[in-house]
């Protein structure tokens, strides 16, 4: 099985500040991780540098390319964009066109149960809601690696457990996931590898 995550004694400073000392690990395609750790342990920037959002002279292979370089990536990260004027339906179309692949957004929505909110302006949903497009926003991309930072901050009961419903499923049909959370009990019965 071909490893989709490479990274190799990885360091990263926000200036004299260390926060990511020799980080090594591998994430085999099909699996799902899960990250756990305190605020302030470098979670995120961990992610930010696999998604080629903050760079790094170290040795980091993401799908067999830098990071950044690779249109079969998608993330959801713990800000929601609460865009004012633009709906739900809306905002699913725009990133579906930037993936070659993209699911269709009304097939997202319907899988996810979030179809009534279609018509609904972002700025005008629950925070609970908001959440759950912005996981819609990730799915649409169809791709085959997937980074969750603390996914399921701010849902309620309910939509935690569709949450990791969809999770499993996305599990099942192969796709490589890496979750952050804080959460070891929520996501050590779906993860392969903590």
């Amino acid at each position: 099985m071909t490893n989709a995550i490479i990274v190799n004694n990885l360091k990263f400073n926000y200036g004299n500040q260390q926060v990511l000392q020799d980080v090594s690990f591998e994430v085999q395609s099909g699996k799902v991780v899960g990250l756990i750790g305190e605020n302030g342990a470098g979670k995120t920037t961990l992610l930010r540098i696999l998604l080629g959002l903050l760079k790094t002279n170290m040795k980091v292979s993401i799908l067999g390319h830098r990071p950044g370089m690779s249109q079969s990536v998608a993330s959801m990260f713990q800000g929601d964009l609460k865009l004012l004027g633009v709906k739900v339906g809306e905002i699913l179309a725009e990133v579906a066109a930037q993936y070659p692949n993209p699911k269709a957004p009304q097939t997202v929505l319907k899988e996810l149960n979030l179809s009534d909110l279609a018509h609904h302006y972002l700025n005008d949903l629950s925070g609970g809601q908001l959440r759950r497009v912005t996981f819609a926003m990730t799915l649409v991309s169809n791709a085959s690696l997937i980074f969750l930072d603390e996914p399921t901050v701010g849902m309620d009961v309910n939509a935690r457990q569709d949450f990791w419903i969809n999770v499993d499923r996305m599990k099942n049909e192969g796709e490589t996931i890496l979750i952050t959370s804080h959460y070891l009990e929520e996501i050590q019965q779906t993860a392969d590898q903590i």
